[in-house]
């Protein structure tokens, strides 16, 4: 079985600017990915793409790890992640088994969860995709509304459960950007890495860190820390 691990860390975020290679809790953020991705035993190789210098000269320190360049058209906000995934598979000298997105952004996942991951869609059959998931609790689709503009009013996404205490709330989940697995024949066809079906794998809540935004900045110190505490 072989796995290609690509880690994508473009420049140009808006929400978190260098947020890729910003210091958190004493270590450049994609350095987390990068770790937790060349401690995995199912791995077969690791790609990082990026287009910017500052990432560029953190992988040089990596010697197993290979560099795409990415091309400015494949930078843009509006570049799809599976052009970029075509453009590194049109490199390789040998096709892998199986893709494995690893997003910086999302750094709470341990090489140990990677592995179990990997070995749960290699086990189905009948799974195309993998994506890790968190279970959610207070976050919930029956306590979110949307507005009718027309009512000038508010409506519940959904209308049952509206009133459930949380208990009793029915069980849903959260994609956490940290761990997506697909089959290569999948994303040859799909150019997706949620191929139906997908098998979910659930991760801890405490995992689910998305830096997109300045607020998941200024809480990732103490999420990363707690993090740590937890796998040490």
């Amino acid at each position: 079985m072989s796995v290609l691990a690509i880690i994508p860390a473009r420049s140009g975020s808006k929400g978190v600017p260098g947020k890729n290679w910003r210091v958190f809790d004493g270590k450049p953020l994609i350095s987390y990915t990068i770790e937790s991705a060349l401690k995995s035993e199912l791995i077969s190789e690791i790609v990082v793409s990026s287009n910017a210098d500052e990432v560029i000269n953190l992988v040089s320190d990596y010697s197993e790890i290979k560099l795409h360049k990415r091309s400015h058209l494949l930078s843009t906000d509006e570049s799809p992640i599976a052009d970029t995934v075509l453009d590194i598979l049109s490199e390789q000298e040998v096709m892998p088994e199986y893709l494995c997105l690893l997003q910086p952004t999302s750094p709470l996942r341990t090489s140990k969860q990677i592995d179990k991951a990997i070995n749960l869609l290699k086990k189905s059959a009948f799974h195309n995709s993998l994506i890790s998931m968190v279970r959610m609790d207070d976050i919930h689709p029956a306590r979110m509304y949307r507005f009718d503009e027309e009512k000038n009013k508010v409506k519940p996404i959904i209308d049952f459960q509206k009133e459930n205490r949380r208990q009793e709330l029915s069980p849903v989940f959260f994609r956490n950007g940290a761990i997506y697995i697909t089959r290569l024949s999948a994303f040859l066809k799909s150019h997706s890495f949620m191929t139906d079906p997908i098998l979910p794998f659930e991760m801890p809540y405490l995992s689910w860190l998305n830096i997109d935004h300045m607020r998941d900045a200024v809480i990732a110190d103490a999420l990363i820390r707690n993090w740590k505490n937890e796998e040490s």
